[in-house]
């Protein structure tokens, strides 16, 4: 059996391709725009020349998304923490950028970033309600005033309640 906790092709290379970059963009869920952002270079720059090769990926490229990686993953610790220590944890999805709240990490890093903090959290901690706020405050039984006074705080990143439904269905 072969073992699959050594990586077999050797350390990665120093130089950053187009094919890592948004391959690695594309796998944290990172539009183009949002990668952009994150990098802090105009979105031009990523689909006119690091894209289509005209120009080579800066060297700083790679050290600057490893943070974005790492930023990203310390998201997921904070979701699994907080949702292993609740009873029916609950994270909240968006189908459309205007439905974030103003201050939400979602609004900075886009949704599809979310939905891959979201989607990682749930693999780890399977028991997660994931849904947009209408199906969280109907299966937790949340008025929407509740739940949009809840969900103000960008820090509210995981929410628990228990519904009167649910608190029936295990009396």
């Amino acid at each position: 059996m072969t073992d699959t906790t050594t990586p077999t092709t050797g350390a990665e290379p120093e130089e950053v391709t187009a094919g890592w970059l948004f391959m690695t963009a594309n796998a944290l869920g990172l539009s183009d725009a949002d990668l952009a952002y994150v990098l802090d270079v105009r979105p031009d720059t990523l689909r006119k020349h690091w894209k289509f090769g005209t120009q080579p990926v800066p060297d700083g490229v790679r050290a600057d998304l490893q943070q974005f990686i790492e930023f990203t993953d310390a998201c997921v610790d904070v979701l699994v923490s907080r949702a292993e220590d609740m009873d029916e944890p609950a994270i909240i999805v968006y189908g459309n950028l205007r439905d974030v709240p103003e201050g939400h990490m979602a609004a900075t890093y886009g949704i599809t970033w979310w939905d891959h903090v979201a989607f990682s959290t749930k693999k780890l901690v399977p028991e997660v309600y994931i849904g947009y706020v209408a199906e969280v405050a109907m299966a937790y039984d949340y008025s929407a005033g509740v739940i949009d006074a809840v969900h103000e705080d960008p820090s509210v990143l995981a929410l628990h309640a228990r519904s009167t439904e649910r608190q029936r269905t295990r009396s």
